[in-house]
This record gives C-alpha cells, sequence and structure tokens, in this order.
C-alpha cells in the first residue's frame, strides 16, 4: 500500500497499555531504545535509554544544529516497579512512568499523546560477559539474507546509505512505515509488516533523496533481480 504526499510528515502517537498487560514482564523492558528525529533548522535530536536488570537506567539526549555540534544531556538513573508500570528516574528531577505498545516503549507528553522509541537490536557482547554460542555454520536462509539492520530515522541516500535498488523487509515487525523521498523532497510512503499484505517491499533509491523508517527496525539488502532461469 501506498500514498504520494509532499514534505509532510505526521508524528503518530500511540495509545499506550498498562505495562504488565498481555503476559508482560520487566525483562520486555530491558535493552536500549531509541527515538531520532529532525529538527526544523535542519539539525537531528537523538534520545537514548539503556535500561538494565540491574535496575540502572543509562540515558543520553544529544541535539545536533545543521552546521554544529549543538548540546546534549547524559546521566545515570534508576528503574523500579510501581504497581503495574515501570517508572524511571533519568535526571535530578526528571523521572517518568513508561508503558509498552506493540513491542515500543511509549513516554508520556501528557493527555494521550506519547513519545515511541524503538528497540536497538544487539549484535555484540559487552567485555567480560560470558561468550556465546558460535554461530550455526548453516543459518536458516532467512536469517542469511535479511539484510542490514537499519533503526527507525532518517537517512540521506548517497551519504549514509549507497544509491541504488533495494529489498526493505520488516523482520519480526508488525507494522512498519516506509518514507522514499526523491532529490526533489517529494515522498511516497508503505505499510509493510506482519498485520500487512506485505512482509517486504522493493525500492529505488535515489541519489540526493531520503529514507525514513517509522515505528520498528528494517533490514536492507541489495535487490539482484528475478531468477528468470526457473521458467526455461
Amino acid at each position: 500500500m501506498k500514498k504520494f504526499f509532499a514534505l509532510v510528515l505526521v508524528l503518530c502517537l500511540f495509545a499506550a497499555v498498562p505495562a504488565f498487560a498481555d503476559g508482560l514482564t520487566e525483562d520486555d523492558f530491558m535493552g536500549t531504545w531509541v527515538n531520532i528525529y529532525d529538527n526544523n533548522d535542519g539539525g537531528v535530536t537523538m534520545e537514548f535509554f539503556h535500561i538494565r536488570e540491574d535496575h540502572r537506567v543509562f540515558y543520553l539526549n544529544r541535539r545536533f544544529e545543521k552546521d554544529d555540534p549543538g548540546f546534549g544531556r547524559q546521566y545515570i538513573g534508576s528503574w523500579d516497579v510501581r504497581g503495574n508500570v515501570i517508572h524511571l528516574k533519568y535526571g535530578d528531577n526528571t523521572e517518568t512512568d513508561v508503558y509498552m505498545s506493540d513491542g515500543f516503549l511509549m513516554v508520556p507528553l501528557g493527555g494521550d499523546q506519547y513519545v515511541t522509541f524503538g528497540r536497538v537490536p544487539v549484535w555484540g557482547r559487552a567485555a567480560g560477559a560470558t561468550p556465546a554460542p558460535a554461530p550455526d555454520p548453516t543459518p536458516e536462509p532467512a536469517q542469511a539474507v535479511q539484510g542490514v539492520a537499519i533503526p527507525q530515522g532518517d537517512y540521506s541516500i548517497g551519504a549514509d546509505i549507497p544509491a541504488g535498488k533495494y529489498v526493505i523487509d520488516a523482520g519480526s515487525a508488525r507494522r512498519v512505515t516506509v518514507w522514499t523521498y526523491d532529490a526533489e523532497d517529494w515522498a511516497e510512503y508503505y505499510y509493510i509488516g506482519s498485520d500487512e499484505n506485505e512482509q517486504t517491499m522493493i525500492v529505488n533509491l535515489e541519489e540526493g533523496g531520503r529514507l525514513r523508517i517509522e515505528k520498528a527496525t528494517v533490514y536492507l539488502r541489495p535487490f539482484k533481480g528475478f531468477d528468470f532461469d526457473l521458467f526455461k
């Protein structure tokens, strides 16, 4: 499914559910969560929560100006359980309850509005941690071809991602919004995921354009054409 738009972006905010509804536990909140968005002045803001089992929270917020490193804030805080929600303290005078909905961390803004954070995949291991088992020398075909993980965010074609034709795979996500922009900033958007009609899509990313991923991490791999030899 796709629709055509000029450069008009809408931030989608979801209604949150109680933290431990639908079988959720504390373990579902552990990990690294990120929200990245463009500023009106041409810069970008990145906000991270890293929530650990030892009840510590590592927080980082960085605002980049268009041509300047800008400013930011970092803090080592804590979390605890309060009733049926997780409560984060991430500043001397900054704390909040957090929720989960459809696999996203939800930070309330007030009323029925929330900031949505996506989970960052973990590919390595911390120093001193128990080594992971050796990988299976014959992985499942789907794992072998899934591609490069691209977290939700905004990417420049030519600078962040080489121009070309790609397959975008939603992985295990239920619904992902994929925006593609040409060099003149005209946009198309698509929905893919297990709740949609399509799990993957093929896009032609043009030099000078952009790719924007919303709501989950996707996997990008070069499109190598179709195997028409099967019909010979």
